[in-house]
């Protein structure tokens, strides 16, 4: 079952899936990545056998991993990544969970329990936190995932109120000031229909 994809049809997406060699692994954990802006540092192409640095190390050794590179990354990273545009990347995760069971059966993978938890920090915490209302939304799915746990932090729950907090109270103390184009360039490619035709120019001067 594929879900990504948009009015042109279904999307080919690329992420990172590892288990222990030598143990039976305690469940899979989904990983959903934090802000990225190199592709270099994505999942598939870092190929890491750690999870991404919000989660503790030892994780990896216990759990079988699934980390999505996201639209824009990996194999479709000529595309504008939807950033913030938060169903469409958590569908992305939803996506690789399912051809990661597919991976583990295949490959006769045995677990102590294959129940999915569902994690992510920062951007991945606001994903995470779509990933679960997709699963409240389609118990079936949940179901068919085992999904039984969500752990999110420091995500951008409020889009809005994270942009105001940007440009007011921290504008002069931004530690990643490339969050702001990437909010709008995300915003643009993933709800088009909200923006009637205005591009990136319309947001920001030609010498920015």
């Amino acid at each position: 079952r594929s879900l990504s994809g948009d009015s042109k049809g279904q999307q080919t997406v690329s992420g990172f899936v590892s288990y222990p060699l030598y143990s039976k692994p305690g469940g899979i954990l989904l990983d959903n990545h934090y802000t990225m802006t190199q592709d270099i540092t994505t999942p598939s192409i870092r190929m890491n056998t750690d999870v991404s640095e919000a989660m503790a190390g030892v994780v990896a050794s216990m759990y079988a991993v699934v980390a999505p590179d996201y639209v824009g990354y990996g194999v479709t990273r000529d595309q504008p990544h939807p950033y913030l545009c938060q169903r469409q990347n958590a569908i992305n995760s939803i996506d690789l969970a399912l051809v990661a069971r597919d991976i583990f059966t295949s490959r006769g993978i045995e677990f102590t329990s294959d129940a999915l938890v569902n994690a992510g920090y920062s951007q991945g915490g606001g994903i995470a936190l779509a990933v679960h209302r997709e699963m409240e939304l389609d118990p079936a799915l949940a179901e068919q995932l085992h999904f039984r746990h969500t752990f999110c932090g420091g995500g951008p729950y409020d889009t809005v109120g994270t942009m105001e907090w940007m440009l007011g109270e921290a504008a002069d103390k931004l530690e990643l000031p490339v969050l702001l184009p990437l909010i709008v360039r995300g915003l643009l490619y993933g709800m088009p229909d909200y923006f009637h035709g205005r591009t990136f120019a319309d947001f920001f001067r030609p010498e920015i």
